[in-house]
């Protein structure tokens, strides 16, 4: 635990992270799993989930990572400025909570908040890829995230993120530690698995399989068995059930995940038995914010997935104007696609089920609060494609998907990193990505790599399924998880306001 409390004349600054340090220098004191020369100025050369506070006489200094995956909290009470890592600390100090209405109505949707705010009012996030500046009377948000004009290159592209994940993997290598590979049987866990056979760390894949299971958890528990022997691999699968947890480990793990909801707590029990198996020492793999990066979401290979790519990066096309209307049909919504910058930025990050539309029964209130929280970014961000990427990481990539694997390893105090989650991948794609290929080959930069670079066609594999049906349904499981959430945010405050 780290505690600190600083004054600037009439002006108090509290810290208080429940995390232990990562390291402490004259640089600052980081926290989470950095990967990188931590005495930098330049943050886009650190890699992994991080978060770095350095305190000066006359100032305090606080730094996000790329995609804000170490979330952090700040409150202020008049001249009282509280920083925390845990939103449940910073709520107990409120006197009477309010629930912000539009960040409620956006969880509610996206099952998460925007990347400055959260469900409660005054306890904000400090934004991703921001360096923030607090002195006397000023509190200054500086992105660090880079410009770059589109230039699309497929090669280039491919060749900057194979790049970027042998540099990342040749750091990994340097920490000498094990690592605990969470293979999913998809292409991007196969290529993570070969750089960890290209520089020889040792590793072990592992498979969360749920119990009681449902058809689609039945179906990647066969290709993840499947995808290993092609791999000429062993992949340790671990049994999670679903009964397993008592009411009050629900209750924590919905607490932890209130303001990005998971419809599943089973990472929690995982993580656990990862822990309980390999020990505390290892480093937790997760290829997960691959689809977000690079489709920004529909990655299937279905017709439904080729619409919904065709609206995410050519929304003038008469395709995309088509899927718009099947799409208002299938819905029975009035969804329309973005004309404006503007109307495509909101479009993205309010996407509907990776559908790059804009709904129109929402209020003008409800996307102006969208576009105001998300205004800031533009004083730095002067090309489009910059500042699609970067409300990608300020939405999207804010979710559960992300948090539900820094919550859950934070939980048993084990160091994970996800390694598509770095800014030279983040900025190759942001400007070397060949949409119209994009469109037709989803994540064509991983499937290229795989083939050209490890020999290893995925398209190959011959997948045999054994299709049975469950009666186990995973509609109505989100659809309790829903409730369970709801029910938890109304005992939160309810639990604060009788606590003052």
């Amino acid at each position: 635990m780290f505690k600190k409390t600083i004054e600037f004349n009439n002006q108090k600054i509290d810290i208080t992270i429940f995390d232990s340090a990562f390291s402490e220098d004259e640089n600052g004191i980081f926290f989470g799993h950095p990967l990188g020369n931590l005495s930098t100025d330049n943050y886009n050369d650190i890699k992994g989930s991080w978060f770095k506070i350095q305190i000066k006489p006359d100032e305090v200094i606080v730094v996000t990572d790329i995609i804000g995956a170490y979330r952090m909290y700040y409150l202020w009470i008049k001249n009282h400025l509280l920083i925390s890592d845990d939103y449940r600390f910073l709520l107990a100090k409120i006197s009477s909570i309010e629930i912000n209405e539009m960040e409620l109505a956006y969880w509610k949707t996206h099952d998460c908040t925007t990347g400055g705010k959260t469900l409660f009012k005054g306890i904000n996030k400090f934004k991703p890829a921001t360096e923030t500046k607090i002195k006397l009377n000023d509190f200054s948000e500086n992105l660090y995230f880079k410009n770059a004009i589109l230039t699309q290159n497929n090669q280039k592209h491919t060749e900057k993120v194979y790049q970027d994940l042998d540099d990342t993997f040749s750091r990994i290598k340097q920490l000498n530690k094990k690592v605990i590979l969470m293979f999913s049987g998809g292409k991007d866990s196969c290529l993570l698995a070969l750089f960890l056979k290209k520089h020889e760390i040792d590793f072990t894949p592992v498979f969360l399989k749920l119990e009681p299971t449902f058809n689609q958890a039945f179906l990647d528990f066969q290709k993840v068995n499947q995808v290993s022997k092609a791999l000429k691999m062993k992949t340790e699968i671990i049994s999670v059930k679903f009964d397993s947890f008592s009411q009050d480990e629900l209750n924590d793990i919905n607490e932890i995940q209130l303001l990005d909801k998971h419809f599943t707590p089973v990472h929690f029990k995982g993580i656990v038995e990862i822990k309980k198996r390999y020990g505390k020492e290892v480093l937790v793999l997760n290829g997960s914010t691959s689809d977000s990066i690079f489709t920004f979401g529909p990655s299937e290979n279905s017709f439904i997935s080729y619409l919904r790519r065709y609206m995410m990066f050519k929304p003038n096309a008469l395709i995309s104007k088509f899927a718009v209307k099947l799409l208002n049909l299938k819905t029975k919504k009035r969804f329309k696609l973005g004309e404006t910058e503007d109307e495509l930025l909101l479009a993205l990050m309010d996407e509907y089920k990776y559908c790059r539309v804009l709904d129109m029964d929402k209020t003008d209130e409800y996307y102006d609060y969208l576009y105001e929280e998300f205004l800031f970014s533009k004083s730095t961000l002067n090309t489009f494609n910059s500042l699609e990427m970067y409300a990608k990481n300020f939405t999207f990539l804010q979710g559960s998907t992300q948090q539900i694997v820094h919550n859950s390893c934070r939980y048993q105090d084990l160091k994970y990193v996800m390694p598509f989650a770095t800014p030279g991948i983040i900025y190759a794609t942001m400007q070397f990505r060949d949409r119209n290929l994009e469109i037709k080959q989803p994540k064509y930069c991983v499937e290229r790599i795989l083939k050209d670079k490890f020999s290893f066609n995925y398209n190959k594999i011959k997948l045999n399924y054994d299709k049975q049906t469950f009666s186990y349904n995973l509609d109505d499981f989100r659809n309790n998880i829903n409730e369970a959430f709801d029910i938890n945010l109304q005992q939160t405050i309810s639990k604060s306001n009788k606590q003052k």
